[in-house]
């Protein structure tokens, strides 16, 4: 068997007393850390699944690959870059080696790259892990796992974001202004956002 872990890859402690089979599975949780709800993978014992994290993207290589710039120093652990779940320019930090993130702003984060997957895209666990190439089909059925919502701090961020941006479109429009394409594109996204919200939470 192998030899239990203490801490996850970011250095965040796990319980030393769970025992670790082989094959283990994994399935989104939430857990509370200082009053922010936190996205992450964890572990929920053995069961037949091919799920490998160490298939799972270089963290670095994962985040550009999602149109993000990672800032700051070329040796530093901790980049700087934009939050795409509330559009702020420069609030989300992301850890390089482990591939934690979370946005100082609007609270949102995840402990993985597959946690940011699946907050990003709305997939779910196997539905991502797959996308991302660390799950391997072993033909058996699995597990149907659904993806935490944001959390309510994170999804007021972006009701307040996104309903401002539509009243402000709803003001020009009232005043004669004709929106152009690229305007009446960003206003569906917001549109979609919302509604993605009111059902997620109704």
């Amino acid at each position: 068997m192998p030899k239990r872990r203490t801490a996850n890859r970011d250095g965040r402690p796990t319980n030393a007393n769970a025992p670790v089979e082989r094959g283990e599975c994994t399935q989104p949780s939430r857990q509370r850390k200082l009053g922010i709800e936190v996205v992450d993978t964890v572990s929920i014992g053995a069961c037949a699944m091919s799920f490998d994290r160490n298939l799972l993207p270089e963290p670095v290589a994962y985040f550009e690959n999602q149109g993000l710039v990672l800032a700051g120093p070329r040796v530093a652990k901790w980049k700087t870059t934009a939050c795409q779940f509330h559009d702020g320019s420069d609030s989300m930090r992301v850890n390089t080696a482990s591939g934690y993130w979370q946005c100082m702003n609007c609270g949102v984060s995840g402990g993985d790259v597959l946690a940011y997957h699946m907050q990003l895209h709305g997939m779910e666990f196997i539905d991502a892990a797959k996308q991302l190439g660390a799950w391997i089909d072993d033909g058996k059925e699995p597990p149907r796992q659904t993806p935490a919502p944001l959390p309510p701090r994170a999804a007021l961020g972006v009701l307040a974001f996104e309903s401002t941006l539509a009243a402000v479109a709803a003001a020009n429009v009232a005043h004669g202004v004709i929106l152009s394409d690229v305007d009446l594109a960003r206003l569906l996204v917001a549109v979609n956002r919302i509604n993605r919200i009111a059902e997620v939470y109704q």
